[in-house]
C-alpha cells in the first residue's frame, strides 16, 4: 500500500513537472478583426510605421516573410525616396507593445495580414 501511495506521488509530480514546462504562446491582442484598417505607412531605415486614420497612436509593422516582402516591394517601388508617407488598407491585429529593439519606441505593433492597398492618395481626409 504503502508503495502505491509512493508511485503515485512520483507519477502526479512527474506530470505537473511536465504541465508546468509545457509552453503556450500568448499575445496581447488589443483587437483581432477581419476589418480593414487604414492609414498612413512610412518605410525607411529602423522605420516601419503605420497610423490608422484618426488615431494619434503609431504602430510598428510586423508580418509573415511574404506580406513583409511585398510591402517593402510596393512601398519602394511607389516613392522616390524613403520615409514618405503613403497610405495602406491592412489586414491585420493590433498587438502588444515590443519590449526591445526599434519596434519598442512605439505605442503597439501591426501585424499585417494582407496589404489590401497602397496609394500616394491621402486616403485619411
Amino acid at each position: 500500500m504503502k508503495r502505491t501511495v509512493i508511485k503515485l506521488s512520483l507519477i502526479l509530480g512527474a506530470a505537473l513537472i511536465v504541465q508546468s514546462c509545457k509552453t503556450t504562446e500568448t499575445r496581447s491582442v488589443e483587437s483581432p478583426s477581419e476589418d480593414v484598417v487604414s492609414g498612413s505607412y512610412i518605410y525607411g531605415h529602423e522605420v516601419n510605421s503605420f497610423q490608422p486614420c484618426g488615431e494619434k497612436i503609431e504602430y510598428w509593422v510586423v508580418g509573415n516573410e511574404g506580406v513583409m516582402s511585398q510591402l517593402s516591394e510596393r512601398y519602394t517601388g511607389m516613392v522616390g525616396k524613403p520615409y514618405q508617407p503613403v497610405y495602406v488598407s491592412f489586414r491585420g491585429d493590433k498587438i502588444g507593445k515590443a519590449t526591445d529593439g526599434f519596434a519598442s519606441d512605439y505605442d503597439g505593433q501591426f501585424k499585417v495580414r494582407e496589404v489590401v492597398s497602397m496609394t500616394n492618395t491621402n486616403i485619411c481626409q
